[in-house]
């Protein structure tokens, strides 16, 4: 079973998901979304997946494997899986602070940003 987060470039800082709307949720490029996560975590690979629809990258750390997936056209979101075993969420977090963005985690009601994780 896999575990998502649901990643947002916004206008300005949120503090719930009720502040989320189409109007402060910006599109994202996907060539800058992949060459800010190359830059993070070098060694990527990116090859396309789900029938030629979104780019796919794999990174693990010393809790498991993360699959990055970036849509080939501009987006206002792209997400990250990962086993629903995983405790921590520690790239997720920082992968939010390098890249000024924000995740969604509809499983567990969260959202982590540059100022941390909290109730959605």
């Amino acid at each position: 079973m896999s575990y998502d987060f649901l990643m947002l470039k916004t206008s300005v800082p949120i503090d719930s998901q009720h502040d989320l709307s189409e109007d402060i949720v910006l599109v994202q490029a996907p060539e800058k979304v992949m060459a800010e996560l190359s830059r993070l975590l070098p060694g990527l690979s990116w090859g396309k997946c789900f029938g030629g629809f979104f780019w796919e990258a794999l990174t693990e750390d010393e809790e498991g494997q993360y699959e990055l997936h970036v849509p080939l056209e501009p987006s206002q979101s792209w997400s990250i899986r990962t086993s629903h075993r995983r405790g921590r969420r520690d790239l997720v977090a920082r992968i939010c602070k390098s890249l000024g963005v924000v995740a969604f985690d509809g499983q567990a009601m969260l959202l982590i940003d540059e100022r941390g994780e909290r109730p959605a």
